[in-house]
């Protein structure tokens, strides 16, 4: 065997060797294409709740505006409830194999919280999860998506509540509407509304006398479908008065001298000049 034979015999085995590697000779693992991430870019809304090891029971509301860019979420929230720093930011991981959207909430100065949707249902646009601040508090959330990025959007309805024949007021972005082709409804297919006034981001209305128990509102133009971040309340009542707890005065007065209540009713701040001390109060006690 001459050095020019040798030679080719070890070409030819180097690149049988570089080929098989590669997949190119037939006996490799072919790639697999990695499933989408979950779509859940939109406008959430939904409540929360859990145990803060500080408060006790605790409950709220959250928003948010979540943007995404293939297997990355992020987007600012809000909160409303038994909270303190109600502003924050989200930023996340929706994975495609599992179809799990995970990741974190900052409301600076408060700690961090992970965050994870447990089950998402990419359908029918809805989704509930777990949340936890390690050693503090931990809970559950649900949602739905309420309105996308280019359709119509419900910031919020005032009155909050209302019975037949209260006036409201729908305040939000691209919510004009065609009364002739488009719908305005209480309850998805339920009572239909006829607004009084039209514009991009606001309507007006009165509520009809058919109206029986509280629904979301359900706006639908050519551009999309928008619902109202709450329920609306139709069976407005007048709260009962009555002793729910006190605060002791010891020997220096603290001098209450200020009131709050917070938007849910559950708690009462009582704001003391004589000694500079805010009093919460939990009204479910």
């Amino acid at each position: 065997m001459n050095l020019l034979t040798l030679l080719k015999i070890s070409l030819i085995a180097f690149l049988s060797i570089v080929f098989s590697a590669c997949g190119g000779g037939g006996g490799g693992e072919e790639s697999k294409d990695l499933p989408p991430p979950p779509k859940i870019a939109g406008i959430w809304s939904g409540t929360w709740e859990g145990i803060d090891s500080v408060f006790g029971p605790a409950a709220g509301a959250w928003e948010a505006r979540i943007s995404q860019q293939e297997n990355e979420v992020k987007g600012p929230m809000i909160f409303g409830g038994d909270i303190d720093c109600a502003e924050g930011s989200m930023t996340g991981t929706a994975d495609g194999e599992t179809e799990v959207v995970s990741g974190q909430v900052f409301r600076v100065p408060c700690p961090a919280s992970d965050w994870i949707f447990t089950a998402f249902n990419q359908e029918e646009n809805s989704a509930g999860g777990t949340w936890e601040k390690a050693g503090l508090s931990r809970g559950s959330f649900e949602g739905q998506r309420i309105a996308t990025f280019t359709g119509p959007h419900i910031s919020y309805v005032y009155p909050p509540g209302g019975r037949a024949g209260a006036w409201l007021t729908i305040v939000g972005e691209r919510l004009k509407m065609d009364p002739a082709i488009d719908s305005l409804m209480l309850g998805e297919n339920g009572t239909s509304l006829v607004p009084v006034t039209i514009s991009d981001s606001l309507i007006t209305l009165r509520l009809p006398g058919n109206i029986t128990t509280p629904e979301q509102l359900f706006l639908t133009t050519a551009d999309g479908e928008a619902l109202s971040p709450r329920y609306h309340n139709t069976e407005v009542t007048h709260p009962n008065t009555g002793f729910s707890q006190d605060i002791p005065l010891q020997a220096l007065n603290p001098l209450p001298t200020g009131l709050a209540v917070s938007v849910n009713g559950r708690r009462t701040f009582v704001a003391n000049r004589g000694d500079g001390t805010v009093s919460m109060i939990n009204t479910e006690m």
